[in-house]
């Protein structure tokens, strides 16, 4: 009898702590790509994975003319020239690839350093805006942490408008 007592009461409790809990959600992503800073880091991010694009279809039109100068050859050379040039072939591919992948980094980090400033800033304002709203929680919309949620729960405008940069 005192155990059921005390789960009706716990369930009583955490209903009731529920029940005055105001709670939102912030799409970041959204909220980003709505902010002044956000659009302009956006276009920085846009400009250098352009030029790394350039570069890296620059290096695959090389391999692929080298691939098909190869194939020609190949029946006129020997043995032994056949090994050694697809060798350097495949290094060369695997330079490539190489490159490809340090790009694929370069603009993850190009990317974070960017965004940092920004989120920070987003990060700051919708603190101040559920401490001054009277907020319990806002969690972010992303990821699928948020599985439902009314759209007057959603802060991202109102968000991004704090923000204002």
């Amino acid at each position: 009898m005192k155990a059921m007592t005390f789960i009706l009461s716990m369930v009583l409790f955490s209903t009731s702590a529920f029940a005055t809990a105001k709670i939102g959600y912030v799409d970041m992503q959204k909220a980003v790509s709505q902010t002044k800073s956000g659009k302009k880091a956006f276009n920085k991010l846009k400009k250098v994975q352009k030029s790394k694009q350039s570069e890296l279809d620059k290096k695959k039109k090389e391999i692929e003319s080298k691939r098909a100068s190869l194939e020609k050859k190949m029946s006129v050379w020997s043995d032994e020239k056949k090994i050694q040039e697809q060798q350097k072939f495949q290094k060369e591919v695997f330079e490539a690839e190489k490159l490809f992948r340090q790009s694929q980094i370069e603009l993850a980090k190009q990317e974070e350093t960017l965004l940092k400033p920004v989120l920070e800033g987003l990060r700051a304002a919708i603190s101040k805006y559920a401490k001054k709203e009277g907020y319990t929680m806002i969690l972010e919309r992303a990821g699928g942490t948020v599985l439902f949620a009314s759209d007057e729960a959603d802060l991202t405008a109102k968000v991004v408008k704090a923000y204002g940069k």
